[in-house]
């Protein structure tokens, strides 16, 4: 994920590299990059794109015994995009870090 992320969002991945640098102690280089899961800097990705004004909302239910996730993504106020039915948390989470790196990309 962190690769595709790296080569499609090039501006977004450099703010997100010097955030992470300023509250980590490794950069995030090819070589560690290919080391981490998503879940390992899902605390980092929530607080850099809070400080970047796009809010990310992950929530989940269970329907006839089935969880099912989804994000939600607020920015500048507004309610921007909804996206349900994940089967796992850490789907709805790579499907809306990387919707919110392409946002932040567009701006």
């Amino acid at each position: 994920m962190f690769e595709e992320i790296k080569e499609k969002y090039p501006k977004v991945w450099k703010m997100f590299n010097e955030f992470y640098y300023s509250i980590n102690t490794n950069r995030l280089t090819t070589k560690y990059i290919k080391a981490i899961e998503i879940h390992a800097i899902v605390g980092d990705l929530f607080k850099f794109f809070d400080e970047q004004g796009i809010c990310i909302n992950i929530s989940g239910w269970i329907h006839e015994d089935d969880p099912y996730y989804e994000y939600e993504i607020f920015t500048d106020g507004q309610y921007v995009i909804n996206s349900p039915n994940f089967q796992s948390r850490q789907e709805a989470w790579k499907s809306a870090f990387i919707k919110a790196f392409e946002l932040l990309e567009k701006r």
